[in-house]
Order: structure tokens, then sequence, then C-alpha cells
């Protein structure tokens, strides 16, 4: 796999767990406790679940990636930041 695909795929997953981390408020606003507990230990388990089986695979391929993705977010709080934000890599 080239890096531009590996970037890509590592930028999605770190989106999509960023939008599943994105619902907890609404759940606290508006389940169960035990819905909320059930709901944010399902979403734990898919981000944890899209970090071995994607991200794990593609620093496998190139560590330098997460080298680079590990600065970016010691630099700006963001994994992937946006365009004309300081950013490494």
């Amino acid at each position: 796999m080239d890096k531009e695909l590996a970037k890509t795929i590592a930028a999605t997953v770190f989106r999509c767990g960023s939008s599943l981390q994105d619902l907890i408020p609404e759940l606290t606003a508006r389940c169960s406790s035990d819905e909320k507990t059930m709901y944010v230990k399902a979403i734990a388990s898919a981000i944890a679940g899209m970090h071995v089986e994607l991200l794990d695979r593609v620093f496998a391929t190139h560590p330098e990636l997460e080298r680079e993705i590990e600065q970016n977010i010691e630099a700006t709080g963001l994994a992937f930041p946006e365009p004309g934000r300081k950013s490494i890599g």
C-alpha cells in the first residue's frame, strides 16, 4: 500500500472515531443511564476495533506515518490538522 492510501485510511479512522465520540453528549442527554453505558461501551469497542484492524496494519506498513500523526497531535491537538494550521508531515 502506498503512503497516500495509508494516510487516507488513517484519516478516515480518526474521523469515524471522532464522529462516534461526538454521539456521547447526545446519549447522555437522551438515554437512560443503562442505555448510555451500553452505547458508550459499543462506541469504545468500535473505535478499538478500527484501531486494531486498520490503524495497526497501516502503521505496520508505514511506521513513519504513526510518528507524523503523533507529532501533529502534539503540535495542533489534531491527527490531521486543517490546511493552514501548523502541522508536521
